[in-house]
């Protein structure tokens, strides 16, 4: 406490600090989700796709379960209103999950876009483990740094 009665801004997280924080409340599930992707790209090649289509379904439908639907849905050319149908069931459980994921702490809009974007099953868990605290930075690095994964 200073002198004023307000905190002081040691106690406030640098950005750096916090986005340091993301990154380490991601590596426990980060060592699940490395894992998988590589299962993910082994089927990926073995279902006869070139190889830059894992990492290619990984930024445009990152979505876990419905990237591996998407391999048998790209192999069988699958009409375009099943695809959009079955991703909107498999993820439509995210819309509840918006509720309670702490999106209101993200300022940025590009970066509120992207937080949505990347609001998985696994962040979504992490969050709810760790109900406060949360930051702009510190969410943001943890979506990251679970997509890398």
């Amino acid at each position: 406490m200073s002198t004023t009665g307000h905190e002081s801004t040691d106690s406030n997280p640098s950005t750096g600090a916090e986005i340091i924080q993301g990154a380490r409340l991601s590596v426990a599930v980060g060592f699940g989700l490395f894992p998988l992707g590589m299962a993910f790209g082994l089927l990926v090649t073995q279902s006869g796709l070139a190889a830059w289509v894992a990492p290619a379904l990984s930024l445009t439908g990152y979505a876990g379960s419905l990237e591996f639907l998407m391999i048998e849905m790209l192999v069988n050319t699958t009409a375009l209103l099943t695809v959009g149908l079955t991703t909107l069931f498999v993820n439509f459980r995210h819309v509840f999950y918006a509720f309670s994921f702490p999106l209101h702490v993200v300022k940025n809009p590009v970066a509120k876009i992207y937080a949505m974007y990347a609001m998985t099953d696994e962040a979504y868990a992490i969050t709810v483990a760790h109900p406060t605290g949360w930051t702009g930075p510190r969410l943001i690095a943890l979506e990251v740094c679970l997509q890398i994964y």
